[in-house]
């Protein structure tokens, strides 16, 4: 019964039919057993254990798809001939070679899974593909870009009244308006994803607008970009054309290691993105070899189309190691700290996150060895939460699927960078 119950946790099913339909296959099972535990013919045990698995087919679609029930019943019938067929020349029945029964489930489960169209999800029907323009985090109001595979549009302006109510202006070179910025002074460039980019707040309440208003004799710069991973942050950098940059921050949260590795369900939705390394030279190069080729082709016939396959896509050879991606994310931003003057890595939490991943700690200890400044936000988020001051998730990240930081904790954020600033040029003095 614990197993029965873990089988339903780990599938992510909380219908009630799936109780249903797992206590029709038990019975079906069992029925199975009382049948060749009788004295009948060879033929008749043997049928029936190759019945079991068209009968376990039709029960799969009948309670836990609820659709696309004739499947099963193709399938199904020709596991059934198949293994009668051989079950009874080897002399074999059913009690025999009950293996058998479940690899012929298995075996029409996944033939059915293959013929049914991509974006059809087998065993859960509410998974569908996620759209590739997503208002929070999708390249909408972007156009094509041959390197970094999307940019903002230059002097766009973004409204969005979805979740959230918020606003964006953007400048002449597709970086986010930062108010009170003055005409002068040195620069001090931001740089990630929609977090750093301030998506779901107002143009005066992101992390470059409230540092902007700690730094006035700064000009801070936003160029974040929704969606963005290392790899195209360093583009972006090397892109820059300001003089007078004193610091670069980047800001960098957990998913940044996928979007870096080009993990198939992030190429999924942003098939532009361009995945990438630092080779032994200490150049960029595009990771575009063979098993890479290989894993995307497998990956555009198998996508959305069968349960099993998306539960361990994310593992190797489909994904890159925890190891290789760690590797990765540190060259690139090495490469990052190379072109800066100044450079911090921000470690931001993601909603719910309290404690750096294996992964980031990993990153965070081998990019302080190479003498790289590090800021831990999450525990400085951790600490607003345990203190009292906030222990609503809410005061930090915004409502909705795709949670990113609020005004308040945008602020705390830049806070946090500022301070760093202010202890540097006290060192320096």
């Amino acid at each position: 019964m614990i197993a029965l119950f873990a089988g339903i946790a780990w599938l992510g099913l909380d219908n009630i039919r799936v109780i249903v339909g797992v206590v029709v296959m038990i019975a079906i099972i069992a029925a199975e057993r009382i049948v060749v535990g009788r004295r009948s013919p060879p033929f008749a045990r043997t049928a029936a254990t190759a019945a079991m698995p068209m009968m376990l087919c039709f029960a799969a679609f009948a309670f836990l798809c609820e659709r696309d029930i004739g499947y099963s019943f193709v399938t199904g019938g020709i596991v059934f001939v198949a293994f009668a067929v051989l079950l009874t020349r080897n002399g074999n029945h059913a009690t025999a070679k009950p293996s058998l029964a479940i690899a012929a489930a298995l075996a029409a489960i996944g033939a059915v899974e293959l013929s049914l169209p991509p974006g059809t999800a087998l065993l859960n029907p509410q998974a569908r593909r996620l759209p590739k323009a997503d208002p929070w985090v999708g390249p909408r109001p972007h156009v094509h870009d041959r390197r970094l595979g999307w940019i903002p549009v230059p002097e766009a302006k973004i409204k969005n009244t979805g979740v959230a109510d918020w606003s964006a202006r953007l400048d002449e070179k597709s970086r986010r308006i930062v108010p009170g910025q003055p005409a002068r002074g040195p620069c001090i460039l931001l740089f990630g994803g929609s977090f750093a980019f301030g998506a779901g707040i107002n143009d005066d309440e992101t992390i470059a607008a409230r540092l902007q208003s700690r730094r006035q004799k700064n000009r801070v710069f936003n160029y974040a970009v929704n969606a963005y991973g290392t790899t195209q942050s360093l583009l972006r950098l090397k892109q820059a054309e300001l003089r007078e940059v004193s610091w670069v921050f980047y800001f960098f949260i957990e998913n940044h290691f996928a979007r870096n590795a080009g993990d198939v369900r992030w190429v999924r939705i942003f098939p532009g993105a361009p995945v990438m390394q630092i080779d032994e030279r200490g150049k960029l190069v595009a990771i575009d070899d063979l098993r890479d080729r290989l894993r995307r082709a497998t990956d555009r016939f198998m996508a959305h189309r069968s349960f099993f396959y998306e539960r361990i896509v994310h593992l190797p050879p489909m994904s890159m190691t925890d190891d290789a991606k760690v590797r990765q994310t540190q060259g690139l931003i090495e490469a990052m700290a190379r072109a800066a003057p100044r450079f911090v890595m921000v470690f931001v939490p993601m909603s719910g996150q309290t404690a750096m991943t294996a992964a980031q700690k990993i990153l965070m200890e081998r990019l302080t060895a190479r003498g790289i400044d590090c800021l831990d936000l999450i525990a400085v988020a951790t600490e607003h939460l345990e203190s009292g001051r906030n222990q609503d998730q809410q005061a930090l990240f915004t409502a909705g699927p795709f949670a990113h930081p609020t005004a308040y904790f945008a602020d705390v954020i830049a806070d946090s960078c500022a301070k760093l600033i202010e202890q540097a040029e006290c060192g320096a003095d």
